[in-house]
């Protein structure tokens, strides 16, 4: 039996301890199951803040197998896997608590039978922390992984319930997004009945006594019990996300990202009959980017909220139920919470900080410090950061540091030429001519991009955009290659622009609104550009005419639809749309729109034309490259897919080239990884007040 809170190993009747970071080590190997951890995750887990060799590693790992009497070469714990890692090759167990003094049980021993292999007790281990904690509580790190065939694909929410035992968060695959629960006392996360398609844009709550977890689908408030049963829907919330849930039944409310009004007040709800009154008289030139993650303080009569800005200067602000006004606490802050004994948690350009904070008189008795050495995963311009806190637990995601790699290949896949690897890119889109190649690229700690236009020849890269958007550049060549059109977020939305492929690059602004706006495609003519529009996070295909005129909608659904492309021929349209209930490919008839045909079945993203228009291509949601020829004829055939190779990376690119290559933007690493979860956080940084 392992006891991680005592640092030791009983085998056969004897006991041993080990250094608390082999210790560690092995309850990193337990959170992974049978699943082989690479040594970088080991060392990333266990050794947080400090640099360490593979030697330190190796000497943890034979610290364990000389506890276990294990062999190296016929291992029956530890199994050493060449140039990958470790793994634990005997379940973990949980076995339960030792019986206390107000609940004796002397008739029956707390350690159950072995069955097979070894108990190892590390689900109790952290549950003993947390109901009987010792004076000195000893930090324990664990990572949470998404579970099979999903990931982790949105920045935020993720929730610790009240009493620090359970983590509630999203995943997603082509299916769309599920939600999850981590107990704390467990090794397994477990799908929340009910929690499909629950919206991860408008929030989570927990009830304050930690049973119960609100959440939203399709603009209706539900509720689910953690402890099993079928969810309930409580009350229509249309264009509001949940933020947080205080006693008396009351919940505060803050516009949904999916709304096309940030600039909607907070809400407070009464669960009992659901009605809402809005919360401040908000200073809207203040914050042009409206309020949002407020948070009840423990009376529950105040509560902590962000006031945000465009410009990403954002303000952490204290409000009362009983005032419309409220008060400036931080500035250049967001995404705040309140914790026992008294901090403030908030992001400041994705760093997470605590500042002591005094309940009794409403402010600030210290200095803030840094929680988290390493930036989180983080939205600038919505001032959110991948984290969340209790008394006595700690979650968050750490940003990924990320690369792509530009390469062309066959047409079975082979590599013949890498291009680039150094950024991460975006929507890679080949000159009309074959010479150029133009991408956005991404600034993963800063959150901004430019487009830049890279020569193939002479291999060098140009930068063609200067406005560090704060989202995507999304770049498309004119059909005679003499301009580019983009969307970027130059101010609050995406809007479209021109600028020349040649220097001087000034942009001009082609159209702009508060709705977003990303370029797809010209029709083969150059006449219409072809575009998505985007409301309450729904796309439509529209076309702008490039010679004067207004622009309209090619066709109105209410399905999501994206990555418009024309046939050379100019008269079909291929597309993603989510009308299925997942994402899937359609073509569309460019002359008649009515009329449109499904192409792929299970899932697909990224459609593109083949250069004869012969050929559909499209990626499945398994990262496979399959290839569509449409059937002859007056009316269009979808034909059978056939597989051609794999692209990894759940957000890999692709544009078809001449004589069977193509182009291949590849991710080479998850956008989200694993969450890190801190047990006893407290112990591990210095909170003097």
């Amino acid at each position: 039996m392992v006891q991680p809170s005592l640092n030791t190993i009983s085998l056969k009747g004897r006991t041993r301890r080990i250094e608390p970071k082999a210790m560690e080590v092995l309850v990193c190997l337990a959170q992974y199951g049978d699943h082989v951890v690479s040594k970088e995750q080991l060392i990333k887990t266990v050794w947080t803040d400090t640099f360490v060799t593979d030697d330190v590693l190796t000497r943890c790992i034979s610290d364990l197998r000389r506890a276990f009497e294990d062999e190296t070469k016929e291992p029956r714990f530890i199994q050493t896997i060449p140039k990958r890692g470790y793994r634990l090759l005997v379940p973990a167990v949980p076995v339960s608590p030792l019986p206390t003094e107000s609940t004796p049980n002397p008739s029956r021993p707390w350690v159950k039978p072995l069955q097979v292999g070894l108990l190892l007790a590390f689900a109790v281990g952290i549950s003993v922390y947390l109901r009987t904690p010792p004076q000195r509580p000893v930090v324990m790190r664990f990572v949470v992984q998404p579970p099979p065939g999903r990931v982790f694909d949105e920045v935020g929410p993720l929730r610790i319930s009240p009493d620090g035992t359970k983590l509630v968060l999203f995943t997603s695959d082509a299916r769309g997004k599920m939600l999850w629960l981590r107990r704390f006392d467990s090794a397994t996360i477990e799908q929340l009945p009910g929690g499909e398609g629950a919206d991860p844009y408008d929030g989570l709550a927990w009830s304050p006594d930690s049973r119960y977890v609100l959440f939203v689908t399709a603009g209706k408030l539900r509720r689910t019990d953690t402890a099993g049963g079928v969810p309930e829907t409580l009350c229509e919330i249309q264009g509001m996300s949940v933020d947080s849930w205080g006693p008396n039944e009351t919940v505060l409310l803050s516009r949904s990202y999916s709304s096309d009004n940030p600039r909607a007040p907070m809400k407070l709800l009464d669960l009992a009959d659901c009605s809402t009154k809005p919360l401040l008289d908000a200073d809207r030139s203040r914050y042009d980017w409206g309020e949002k993650w407020a948070s009840f303080l423990p009376d529950g009569k105040h509560y902590l909220y962000a006031g945000l800005r465009i410009d990403r200067q954002h303000d952490v602000r204290l409000g009362s139920l009983s005032s419309e006004s409220s008060e400036l606490q931080i500035h250049d802050a967001s995404d705040p919470r309140y914790v026992e004994p008294g901090y403030i948690f908030f992001e400041r350009r994705g760093y997470l900080f605590a500042q002591p904070f005094s309940l009794s008189q409403l402010r600030f008795t210290g200095n803030p410090i840094q929680i988290v050495s390493h930036q989180l995963s983080y939205g600038g311009l919505g001032g959110i950061a991948s984290y969340d806190v209790s008394r006595n637990a700690l979650a968050y995601q750490e940003q990924q540091d990320l690369t792509h790699k530009l390469y062309l290949a066959d047409s079975i896949g082979k590599e013949l030429e890498v291009l680039d690897s150094s950024s991460v890119y975006t929507t890679p889109r080949m000159s009309p001519d074959g010479k150029k190649l133009l991408t956005g690229k991404i600034n993963v700690r800063e959150h901004s991009s430019d487009l830049w236009v890279y020569d193939i020849e002479h291999q060098v890269w140009e930068k063609t955009t200067f406005e560090a958007s704060k989202g995507d550049h999304l770049g498309v060549w004119s059909r005679n290659g003499a301009s580019i059109v983009y969307g970027a977020a130059v101010n609050a939305h995406n809007n479209l622009y021109r600028v020349p492929a040649h220097p001087p690059y000034k942009a001009e602004t082609l159209l702009e609104s508060n709705l977003d706006k990303y370029p797809t495609d010209f029709t083969p003519d150059g006449r219409f550009l072809l575009y998505i529009q985007a409301t309450n996070e729904k796309g439509d295909l529209w076309l702008m005419p490039m010679e004067g005129g207004k622009s309209f909608p090619l066709a109105e659904t209410p399905s999501d639809e994206q990555d418009g492309r024309f046939s050379p021929d100019g008269r079909w349209i291929v597309y993603t749309s989510d009308e299925s209930g997942i994402r899937d490919i359609y073509v569309r008839s460019f002359s008649t729109p009515a009329d449109q045909y499904r192409i792929s079945w299970g899932g697909g993203r990224v459609p593109r034309w083949s250069l004869d228009g012969r050929k559909i291509y499209y990626l499945t949601p398994d990262e496979k490259l399959m290839e569509v020829t449409p059937q002859p004829g007056p009316s269009f055939k979808p034909g059978a897919p056939r597989l051609l190779f794999s692209i990894p990376g759940e957000n890999s690119e692709y544009e078809v080239l001449p004589h069977g290559k193509f182009l291949v933007n590849e991710q080479l690493a998850p956008w989200h990884g694993p969450l890190t979860v801190v047990l006893n956080w407290a112990s591990a940084v210095n909170l003097g007040k």
